[in-house]
């Protein structure tokens, strides 16, 4: 199983109704951005990290996994964000003089790294609770059922699918160069990633031809038709995320008036 569906086909609530699941997700995810408040986005990182646990039974170490690679793209955004140039030093909490400038971080500056910090997180929890939970197919079926273009899920279908064929394939080139010593000095290294983009670019060609070769020789007509099951309903999994949504909401008025 590829990418996400390895916990999706584990889950326990993988058989209740991806439509549910999206909107739960959704619904809440919309919440944290629109509150654009800290306490909002870390209520909604654990709140749905406690639903993805829960009920979906994975555990602590799987959505740390998953987290691994977000938080080093968020951390670096945040960086940027928390660190700026400055003519004085006066209002900065920490810097570093280079040139006629200082580089460093000031409280607004942190307020504001952290609220971005904080919102990211809440943002993929919500993700997470959905895609961990419900294999490809079912969310092709919750979008046709919702009315999405069908190019648009057919598009999102393949394109996730091709992102982690590619990626076996251009670790099992990276493996047989390794063997080959490619990649023992700084000038083998250039060739050899040279030679792994190349042969990706064109495995990326081939399997494309394959897939399609293989869909027309299955009666494929232009529109990918993934059938549905019989679909649960999990009125505990309603009334949690009705909860979260509500605490979100009462939570932003709080920090409003108070905060």
């Amino acid at each position: 199983m590829l990418g996400t569906d390895r916990y999706a086909y584990n889950s326990k609530i993988n058989t209740i109704d991806p439509v549910d699941k999206l909107l739960i997700s959704g619904g809440i995810l919309l919440l944290c951005l629109l509150a654009d408040r800290w306490q909002v986005s870390l209520f909604t990182f654990f709140a749905m990290s406690f639903l993805n646990i829960s009920f979906g039974g994975h555990s602590w170490s799987d959505l740390g996994r998953m987290l691994r690679l977000p938080l080093v793209f968020i951390g670096i955004g945040v960086l940027t964000v928390m660190i700026s140039r400055y003519p004085d030093k006066e209002a900065l909490i920490g810097s570093l003089k280079i040139g006629n400038y200082y580089y460093g971080f000031s409280a607004t500056g942190l307020s504001r790294s952290f609220n971005i910090f904080a919102k990211s997180f809440g943002v993929i929890s919500s993700v997470y609770f959905f895609v961990m939970n419900t294999p490809l197919t079912d969310v092709s079926v919750a979008m046709e059922r919702l009315h999405v273009p069908a190019l648009f899920t057919e598009i999102m279908e393949l394109t996730y699918r091709f992102i982690f064929l590619l990626w076996d394939s251009a670790q099992r080139i990276y493996n047989a160069q390794s063997s080959r010593l490619g990649y023992k000095s700084y000038k083998t290294s250039f060739h050899s990633t040279g030679d792994l983009a190349a042969r990706v670019f064109f495995e990326a060609m081939r399997r494309g031809e394959k897939i399609y070769t293989a869909m027309e020789s299955r009666g494929y007509t232009g529109t990918i038709i993934a059938l549905g099951m019989d679909y649960k309903k999990n009125e505990r999994l309603i009334g949690w995320g009705t909860v979260i949504a509500g605490i979100q909401i009462i939570l932003l008025l709080l920090v409003r008036r108070y905060g």
